[in-house]
């Protein structure tokens, strides 16, 4: 019985850093205008035209990102976001948004909508940070963004990161990753609905990707788009707090999660 317990542990734990690696992603839900309430007003490198502005996260605002722990986002003027592990990322500008997987720079990046946007000629970057109990996330939003080749058009968009649980009715869970586009379609139509850009997530090696569109007019207005965590609970299972997370057994039939740590298997969690 021991061996095939410790069979059973291994496969266990395999599986769980296996699909703690990936995402599920989901699209056309309704949008739910995410909320933002600072406006970024100065860059910490380049200019309004492929700049980007340097955050540090709050500790309870940590989220992990194919597996590793984000401390930091780059939020670039051109929609994307490029994370920092322990520190600020290092990525240098890039205007051209470029397909994934790729192993070029940027890599380690979350882009609702990467495209060369201007926000010299309009445009502006907004943030939340939300800290309180368990319902941590954070918010950025470009907000009415012109892009480098049309400026006579405007896009919003959004992307939130899920730090904390939410609430039972809520569709984000730990560690999910939400873009919002509340305006999409301008109307030019040179650039509406990502017929230029990118749009996905894309892991820090570069060989690795949830890509959900690249110069395609994919995106509809008040629709969002998420992705989440194969093992929803993989950022949140460090219970014996050794710095690494524990296995864990999600069981859909009980909405139960079962963590093993210190020799046991322990029921943590219900959502």
């Amino acid at each position: 019985m021991k061996k095939r317990f410790s069979a059973l542990g291994i496969f266990l734990a395999v599986s769980c850093w296996a699909f703690g690696h990936e995402y599920i992603m989901d699209d056309g839900l309704p949008g739910a205008i995410l909320y933002v309430d600072t406006q970024i007003t100065t860059l910490t490198g380049g200019d309004w035209d492929d700049g980007y502005y340097d955050m540090a996260l709050p500790a309870d605002n940590h989220f992990y990102f194919y597996g590793k722990k984000v401390t930091h986002l780059r939020i670039w003027t051109n929609g994307y976001i490029t994370c920092g592990f322990g520190g600020p990322p290092s990525d240098p500008p890039d205007p051209t948004p470029d397909d994934m997987p790729n192993s070029d720079s940027p890599n380690a990046y979350i882009a609702p909508w990467r495209d060369d946007w201007d926000l010299s000629a309009a445009g502006k970057i907004y943030y939340l940070i939300n800290t309180g109990g368990r319902n941590n996330w954070v918010t950025v939003k470009w907000d009415g963004v012109a892009h480098h080749d049309d400026p006579t058009a405007r896009y919003t968009f959004a992307a939130a990161f899920i730090a904390g649980y939410l609430s039972s009715d809520t569709f984000a869970r730990q560690d999910t990753i939400i873009f919002e586009y509340e305006l999409a379609h301008s109307g030019t139509g040179a650039h509406d609905c990502g017929k230029t850009g990118t749009v996905g997530i894309e892991h820090y090696t570069g060989w690795q990707c949830e890509k959900y569109c690249h110069n395609s007019a994919s995106l509809s207005d008040n629709a969002s788009i998420l992705f989440t965590p194969f093992v929803p609970a993989y950022g949140g299972t460090d219970y014996n707090g050794n710095g690494v997370p524990d296995v864990a057994v999600w069981r859909p039939d009980n909405g139960n999660i079962y963590c093993r740590y210190d020799d046991r298997w322990t029921s943590m969690r219900h959502w």
